[in-house]
């Protein structure tokens, strides 16, 4: 990693220093350049031509090319700053005086240039800034969240002693008794204090802190000691009898990845798990957070739904309520409490429920009906209704929760124990660089110890059991806690067990989907955000009323069509004739455009009549949210289709997991390599693409082979023709949707994919979070706005010599009428207006030609200083 990043500065450098050197484009005015140079006006140009002897036979020669070579030479010349020269003209743009002695190369040349560029003032354009090299932050690895247990009831309820001291105030501070006056504890002693202590415990009513009976002893559970068992899937995990290895297949043979779900689910008849003893066991500090974190999502819930101005209330602004109802509800809302804070005190809480439950409701037969005359049911379905009583039963709620800390670790078989730092402190001197090295590579990962006597499960799968769940409180006192009574969430319920709690299939170890554009012009570099590595390789537009389709570049430049008979057929208007095997040649980019041309032209007419279809078909399940803001012609006549390249696949974060077991540790002793249970190996789906979800702008996509070819199969997941069948086009399967199923260690699986650019791409795998990639819109806007439509049009008949067409208007654009005539194109941008009335006493003829649409070319501006 150091040698190559290394490597990388060096290039940077020699980048800087390139850029640094004059060109011909840099010098604004040459005249006058070449007078200061021969009259010597100033004393930098006498120090030049001194350090540069033969400048003045370059100069009498005029030669642009051999000035600017001979000014480059002072680029590297240590000694061109001269400070009495220089301190007075150059203090400004030097933040202190430079040492050209001892800098580097690249320090040496941006100081002359910058020294040349005040030597020639306004002559000599400024140097572009540098290159410099920034980390940036990539893909974040993802880990499983470990199971979180969350207790409720009287087990888990503190004294008040622990952490409630301001419940009695609005602010939430100690209540606190002051004296009013002051007592000289010196002339009366304590008698007088504790007398008024007597009066105010007489005088308090209700709880009051400071007066309290303890009839028990203080439980104020802080620790929580678990234990599970784990029973993996049986087909296909590590734990066989005779062999320890995951099948390829794991995954892929026990569950499925059905359509538009992010989550694996398990395949019918595969749900048997091993009755192996894997139990597992750690401590967790508690925390009430659960409780509190709902409390302030319910409270943001209700100050948007109830606002304090009437006019913001929801049922306000629907105009199909009766103005009646209109004007009961805003009385009714006259009456709403002050403000929706601090409402964890019960009072205020019942204040705002007794005002909703006075809320009028909408009944033509009964204009007087009010929420608290509803029935249970009709008010349980009011979610601001439930979201008032939800808050209610929080505040009296008992609960703590905490995940089940060191269980993905366990899974690993790791322990979280506290470790000493590496260090030899008694070693002798030879071996500390040994140490340091070790330490350096180590950093943070002695948080964890490897724990033998566990099992090894790096993927996560089938049920967990809860053995066991036992408190601690502060004082070491332990509650054993009831287990019999678990209560999982939907995802986790295991069809007819109410004690097995279900685990979805994860990757124990923090791992990431790698889905990212590449680069049209460099092939394999992943796109950044310079417009020079836009992922388009091209442009397609299906054209419904010949079934062809018109082929462009990643500029949007016309390149020619397909016809419906699968054969190429040149760009009207174009003198030079682009040939289909000499596409690339015209192309500032990979021949990636030419592959698709050449695959669709190849598979024939029948396939192009499908695949046309296809993208139709595809189209209509797509309408990305930010499609408004993109006005671009082609927008406007039609749906432009990028073709873009991206690379797939799964990474682990470091190297795989390793079993720990004291056996396999002895093997692996005895070879060269560590042992993983081969879970690197198994396979995994990745579905890309959204079935009708309208953001999504995947099209479709072809798997490329090793070689870059396109491999035979045509994959459009949002295409749901009925009908229509062709061995190279797979369209949407509802039961079976397509996915390609990667492993860990298999190298990124490249694409070729047709997408709506203003979409996003989704890749979904089950057992990751989804991973979105889409494209700046400054990538392809331009683009888009340059796409001219041409359509063929024959045969018309007008006036002649004359184009007379009925023609639409388009803000922005113009019509102009394309025409072919021994072999030399015309161009006519004038084209009338047809005559409604039928008159043939002049001349007609009849003509062919193509309609062609663009930008309309502005005239240009007279005051504008380059016209």
């Amino acid at each position: 990693m150091n040698e190559s990043l290394t490597q990388l500065q060096q290039a940077i450098t020699q980048a800087n220093i390139t850029q640094c050197k004059l060109k011909v484009s840099d010098i604004l005015d040459w005249e006058k350049l070449i007078n200061q140079l021969e009259q010597e006006t100033t004393e930098p140009i006498k120090i030049i031509k001194q350090l540069i002897p033969d400048l003045a036979s370059k100069i009498a020669g005029k030669n642009q090319g051999e000035i600017i070579d001979a000014l480059n030479l002072i680029l590297t010349k240590r000694d061109f700053y001269q400070e009495d020269v220089f301190k007075a003209i150059a203090q400004v743009l030097l933040e202190k005086k430079p040492n050209l002695i001892d800098c580097n190369e690249e320090e040496l040349v941006r100081c002359n240039r910058l020294l040349l560029e005040v030597s020639f003032p306004q002559l000599i354009l400024k140097a572009p800034p540098p290159y410099t090299l920034k980390p940036i932050a990539s893909s974040r690895y993802w880990q499983p969240t470990e199971p979180v247990i969350l207790m409720v009831g009287e087990g888990v309820k503190p004294t008040i002693r622990h952490g409630q001291d301001g419940r009695l105030r609005d602010d939430g501070l100690l209540e606190c008794e002051i004296l009013q006056q002051e007592e000289d504890i010196f002339l009366n002693g304590f008698s007088s204090i504790l007398g008024k202590i007597d009066q105010i415990e007489n005088n308090k009513t209700g709880e009051h802190i400071g007066f309290n009976t303890w009839e028990e002893q203080p439980w104020h559970p802080f620790l929580l000691e678990w234990e599970v068992e784990v029973f993996p899937l049986q087909n296909g995990c590590n734990h066989g009898i005779y062999n320890h290895q995951y099948d390829a297949e794991f995954i892929t043979g026990n569950y499925t990845l059905k359509e538009n779900e992010p989550e694996l689910s398990l395949q019918y008849g595969k749900g048997a798990v091993l009755k192996a003893a894997n139990v597992y066991s750690g401590r967790s500090i508690l925390t009430p957070h659960a409780g509190i974190k709902l409390k302030e999502k319910i409270e943001v819930y209700l100050k948007k739904q109830l606002p304090d101005e009437a006019k913001e209330y929801y049922e306000l602004n629907l105009s199909e309520q009766e103005e009646a109802y209109q004007k009961r509800i805003q009385d009714w809302y006259k009456d709403k409490p002050n403000s929706l804070t601090n409402l964890d005190q019960q009072e205020k809480i019942q204040a705002i429920q007794a005002w909703y439950e006075q809320k009028p409701c909408y009944d033509p037969s009964n204009p007087n009906l009010i929420f608290t005359n509803l029935f249970s049911d009709q008010k349980a379905k009011d979610p601001i209704y439930t979201a008032i009583r939800a808050y209610q039963n929080l505040l009296s709620l008992n609960c703590l929760s905490q995940a089940l800390g060191g269980f993905n670790e366990a899974l690993l078989m790791h322990k979280q124990t506290l470790q000493l730092p590496i260090a030899d402190p008694l070693g002798f001197n030879d071996y500390q660089p040994f140490t340091n090295e070790i330490k350096e590579m180590v950093q943070q990962s002695v948080r964890s110890a490897p724990e033998p006597l566990n099992d090894f499960n790096p993927i996560r799968s089938g049920v967990m059991k809860i053995l066991r769940l036992r408190l601690v409180d502060t004082f070491g006192q332990v509650k054993d806690l009831d287990i019999r009574n678990i209560i999982t969430p939907e995802q986790m319920t295991t069809p007819g067990s109410p004690y097995l709690i279900s685990l979805p299939p994860r990757l124990v170890q923090p791992a990431r989907i790698n889905f990212r554009w590449l680069s049209a012009i460099e092939g394999e570099q992943e796109m950044n955000s310079h417009p020079a590595t836009t992922p388009i390789c091209g442009w397609i537009l299906p054209n419904n009323l010949d079934n062809s389709l018109a082929i462009y570049d990643n500029q949007g430049k016309a390149l020619g069509s397909i016809n419906q008979l699968a054969k190429w057929q040149a760009a009207p208007g174009e003198n030079t004739v682009i040939t289909v095997d000499k596409i690339d040649d015209h192309l500032q980019i990979d021949d990636h455009l030419q592959k698709v041309i050449n695959y669709i032209i190849k598979q024939g007419a029948e396939f192009l009549s499908n695949f046309i279809s296809a993208l139709d078909s595809g189209l209509e399940n797509i309408d990305p949210e930010n499609s408004a803001q993109n006005q671009g012609l082609a927008l406007l006549m039609g749906r432009p289709i990028a073709l873009v390249r991206a690379s797939l696949n799964l990474e682990l974060e470091g190297l795989p997991a390793i079993n720990q077991d004291w056996g396999v540790f002895w093997q692996d002793l005895r070879r060269n390599w560590r042992e993983t249970d081969g879970f690197e190996k198994v396979k995994f789906p990745i579905r890309l693409g959204e079935y009708k979800q309208l953001n999504d702008g995947l099209l479709g996509y072809w798997l490329e082979g090793d070689d870059g070819s396109l491999k035979d199969v045509f994959y459009a997941p949002q295409s749901d023709l009925e009908g229509v069948d062709h061995s190279a086009i797979k369209f949407h399967n509802a039961n079976n949707p397509w996915h390609i199923d990667l492993n860990l260690k298999d190298p990124a699986t490249l694409l070729t994919m047709l997408i709506d650019p203003r979409g996003k791409v989704h890749a979904t795998t089950g057992i990751l979070p989804t991973k979105s990639i889409d494209i700046p819109p400054d990538q392809y806007q331009q683009a888009l706005e340059k796409i001219e439509i041409t359509f063929f049009s024959a045969p018309i008949l007008t006036d002649y010599g004359k184009i007379n067409l009925a023609l639409p208007d388009e803000v922005g654009y113009q019509w102009s009428w394309l025409e072919k005539e021994k072999e030399q194109w015309s161009t006519a941008d004038k084209i009338g207006q047809t005559n409604v009335n039928a008159i043939f006493s002049g001349k007609q003829e009849i003509r062919e030609g193509w309609l062609k649409l663009s930008l309309k070319k502005e005239p240009p501006n007279p005051n504008s200083p380059n016209p």
